[in-house]
């Protein structure tokens, strides 16, 4: 009866190591298994098929890997999102993790930050950013494009926070391969952060975290006297941060003036980290490690 309801508790999944704790011997678990009462879906963790749902496979795929998230289609379907096809079940595991899980599709990532996942009924879920993010791999472009225009207007994400996650994900090498951009450029018009105000904040989360080394409104070694202070920079690590208080739409005219800029900087050995608003107001934590890293990398390398 134990055995029961720890399996009942968790969408009908169960591991070895929780029945035998139960009193459920190994054996007792094998014969189980041949009998059909319970179904094996990764090595050590088992379905109970009378009480199998929607739900169980990914259950079973969380307790077969403490770092997995239920993401894409799956955890759409858990938002509430309107999906056409939302069926099986698909986890996000850290790059180099890969399990089979039996009934699963498995994705890998280099970046999942706390502020990309949540509990939903006690599953580990990304967040409604980062998976209408993650969508844009799976969906087509008509298909996608619908699901985001619904999502964002009905605010889940609120454009702020998918526009938090993109600039996050895009920095890293992941642009969406040019579906998210267009949906971007169509459906949100985003109100400025005054730099003021944003250059401070970012100040103040970075010096709060002991960051107490970066020189404000800094002239670059390039600096022709006209154009080129930067918001941020630590000369010692040659690194630059520059903080972008523009909209989407600013932000998309500016873009080739600003690779320009970093190319000059790339020139002469500097590394430019450019942030928006979006995440500092959003994802304060998760972007400023992200910035402490680089810096803590790039002094090392330079002593």
């Amino acid at each position: 009866m134990e055995c029961l309801r720890l399996a009942a508790a968790n969408y009908g999944a169960v591991t070895q190591q929780q029945l035998i704790a139960a009193g459920v011997s190994a054996s007792s678990v094998t014969r189980r298994v041949q009998s059909g009462m319970l179904r094996s879906v990764a090595k050590g963790v088992f379905i109970v098929p009378t009480m199998e749902g929607p739900n169980s496979v990914l259950a079973a795929g969380l307790l077969h890997h403490p770092d997995a998230v239920v993401s894409h289609r799956s955890a759409a379907r858990l938002h509430g999102m309107a999906l056409s096809d939302n069926e099986g079940a698909e986890l996000t595991v850290p790059l180099g993790t890969l399990r089979r899980i039996a009934g699963a599709v498995i994705h890998e990532t280099r970046f999942l930050p706390a502020d990309d996942v949540m509990m939903i009924d006690g599953l580990r879920v990304t967040t409604p950013a980062r998976t209408l993010f993650d969508l844009c791999a799976v969906l087509s472009f008509a298909h996608y494009r619908r699901i985001a225009e619904e999502q964002l207007l009905a605010q889940v994400p609120s454009p702020a926070r998918f526009l938090a996650c993109h600039r996050a994900m895009a920095r890293r090498g992941r642009t969406g391969s040019g579906i998210i951009r267009t949906v971007l450029d169509e459906l949100i018009d985003d109100q400025p952060f005054p730099a003021s105000k944003l250059e401070l904040r970012t100040w103040v989360a970075l010096t709060d975290r002991g960051v107490n080394y970066l020189r404000r409104q800094f002239a670059p070694p390039w600096y022709n006297g006209l154009e080129g202070i930067v918001d941020f920079a630590d000369p010692i690590g040659c690194t630059i941060i520059e903080v972008d208080g523009r909209s989407h739409h600013r932000l998309e005219l500016d873009r080739r003036r600003d690779a320009a800029r970093d190319r000059e900087a790339n020139r002469h050995g500097w590394l430019v980290i450019r942030i928006g608003w979006h995440e500092v107001i959003y994802r304060t934590e998760s972007t400023m490690a992200e910035i402490i890293e680089i810096l803590e990398q790039r002094r090392n390398l330079a002593a």
